[in-house]
């Protein structure tokens, strides 16, 4: 996994690096250029695996198998609602996702290690983290990316700061700290601010939802609502992506739709 030697700069007053991406949008939901900025020759969705780490029965992970397992169709635009469930099967919500919002760390630190082969400035890069992650500590700092329905704030550093665990409060957040005691147990001394700090590290799984180098040569694009992430970039680097057998990647293109009834084919395997 790609090492950070050079500690991040959290978080900037200045956000006008981000300032492009405004106007590189289209209108908030029309289609994935709603997502990931315009100007690129080339896209890819790359899809969030279903994670088995706390769910032993899960046996398949990638989007494409659990298809193919329930008489799907895999394709660039399958949404996985549609998938999860065998063909004909009623609508029902599904007991796991993949994690929306939140591309997982191996398949971060591919796109760095990728990516960072397409840019002249690897050890200067952008990136801007979603306000909302509930541990979050801005240290003070106002500033923030506005999108629309969307605030983030700014940090930088080299390209592998999008593994970067970024400043925590140590109030507890979305880990839990037990405190409890079982009948005639002595109840567990309380954890220390640095313990509550490394067990919030330890679970922080969320990355950053844009971040490019300064030259622009690509974009990652990873909206909080979506299990999967949009890539930007040259023609040679998405093949590249697309080709990886660790990542489970689609072509794209800005006028792709997004929404939930978007995936017709599968869809349409349920209308008999």
């Amino acid at each position: 996994m790609s090492r950070i030697s050079r500690p991040p700069s959290f978080w900037h007053e200045d956000t006008s690096p981000a300032a492009w991406l405004a106007g590189s949008l289209a209108p908030w939901g029309e289609n994935v250029g709603s997502i990931v900025p315009r100007g690129f020759a080339a896209y890819a969705r790359v899809l969030h695996p279903l994670g088995s780490g706390d769910s032993p029965e899960l046996t398949l992970t990638r989007w494409a198998d659990i298809a193919r397992s329930n008489g799907r169709v895999p394709h660039p635009g399958m949404q996985f609602h549609n998938i999860i469930r065998p063909r004909g099967s009623p609508s029902a919500s599904p007991d796991h996702m993949p994690a929306p919002g939140a591309l997982p760390v191996h398949e971060r630190a591919l796109l760095v290690e990728l990516l960072g082969r397409d840019t002249t400035s690897i050890g200067q890069c952008w990136f801007c983290l979603w306000e909302g992650w509930g541990t979050l500590d801005d240290r003070g700092v106002a500033a923030r990316v506005e999108l629309p329905h969307r605030r983030y704030l700014l940090y930088s550093g080299e390209v592998a700061a999008a593994l970067a665990v970024p400043p925590q409060t140590a109030s507890g957040g979305g880990v839990a700290f037990s405190c409890w005691a079982g009948p005639g147990e002595p109840a567990p001394a309380p954890l220390s601010r640095e313990r509550k700090e490394q067990l919030l590290a330890a679970n922080w799984g969320f990355g950053p939802a844009l971040w490019w180098p300064e030259d622009r040569s690509w974009v990652v694009a990873t909206d909080i609502d979506l299990g999967w992430t949009y890539v930007g970039a040259d023609e040679r680097a998405i093949e590249r992506l697309l080709a990886h057998p660790e990542l489970e990647a689609w072509p794209a293109s800005l006028s792709d739709p997004f929404s939930s009834d978007s995936d017709a084919l599968n869809a349409r395997l349920d209308a008999g």
